[in-house]
């Protein structure tokens, strides 16, 4: 990979566009090389602000530009299993916002893409690296003794945003996949241990 790596971005939403971009603009082993949205006002706004050396509506040139080594995925969650396996197979890196894939079936052909074309992949857990969650990885490992229980509780304001695609099971994965991927790469992090068995119970839905 290049001493400057070019990145370039499938997605330029409201995360995408306040999280991820701002922090590669503003890193100098990094170019934003490259943005692809089909909200073009969307695609104009983040092209004035980072300067990109090209914007597409077609993902497709990302992907078949030399240029391009690390590519960033903040598309809806049902698209980023596809979008992964895709530049994998174009031989690019790749830093996927969670979740990853919303199947077994998805990871499995991901994992076959990633590990058939030599390339990385990263996903977007970023809990662990709160302060907060430092401090708390510390101080656990110097106290903790035995088996544990953790109880971690999550308040989501559907009610607010019921028709936010995250919610729904088919696009956003719902509440178990969009947020609770969270929640397992936290813990695991945290004590420092794979899960041996995952239970849930209660409705997809809430009928409140």
């Amino acid at each position: 990979m290049r001493e400057v790596i070019n990145a370039a971005f499938i997605g330029v939403g409201n995360f995408i566009s306040k999280t991820h971009l701002p922090h590669v603009f503003g890193n100098p082993r990094f170019c934003v090389h490259a943005l692809c949205d089909l909200d073009e006002e969307a695609l104009e706004r983040c092209s004035q602000k980072y300067k990109p050396a090209t914007t597409t509506t077609d993902y497709h040139a990302i992907l078949d530009d030399p240029k391009v080594d690390l590519v960033f995925i903040g598309t809806r969650g049902d698209q980023h299993a596809r979008f992964l396996v895709e530049a994998a197979n174009a031989g690019k890196h790749v830093v996927v916002e969670k979740p990853m894939t919303h199947t077994l079936e998805e990871s499995r052909q991901v994992v076959e893409a990633v590990v058939k074309n030599n390339v990385q992949v990263l996903v977007g857990f970023n809990r662990r690296c709160s302060d907060a969650m430092q401090e708390t990885k510390e101080l656990f490992s110097k106290t903790r003794s035995g088996t544990v229980g953790i109880f971690y509780r999550i308040v989501t304001d559907i009610m607010h945003y019921p028709d936010f695609y995250a919610f729904d099971a088919t696009l956003g994965g719902g509440h178990m996949i969009m947020e609770g991927v969270h929640i397992l790469d936290l813990l695991t992090w945290l004590v420092e241990s794979e899960p041996v068995r995952i239970y849930a119970q209660g409705t997809l839905e809430s009928d409140d």
